[in-house]
């Protein structure tokens, strides 16, 4: 929205407006290390013999680097920033 008025031949005054809502379901991609890395840093650490899920269905954690995620568990979990 866009509001314009001239007060005198030399003064003009003015406001604009803007609004906007936005929801972006974003994968987590981190910008830390261990719990705030991201897939491509937690499938480094992780274990090409270990399982992904356990029998049901469950994130298997890496029990050398407990503080790293799961690498496929970034498909499940979102960045759900709203602005």
């Amino acid at each position: 929205m866009s509001i314009d008025k001239d007060i005198s031949s030399k003064i003009k005054v003015g406001a604009n407006l803007i609004l906007t809502n936005e929801l972006a379901k974003n994968g987590n991609i981190g910008t830390g290390v261990n719990e705030g890395s991201d897939m491509i840093g937690a499938a480094f650490y992780y274990p090409a013999t270990l399982p992904f899920k356990d029998e049901d269905e469950n994130w298997i954690i890496n029990p050398d680097y407990k503080n790293m995620p799961n690498p496929l568990s970034f498909l499940d979990v979102n960045d759900n920033t709203k602005s």
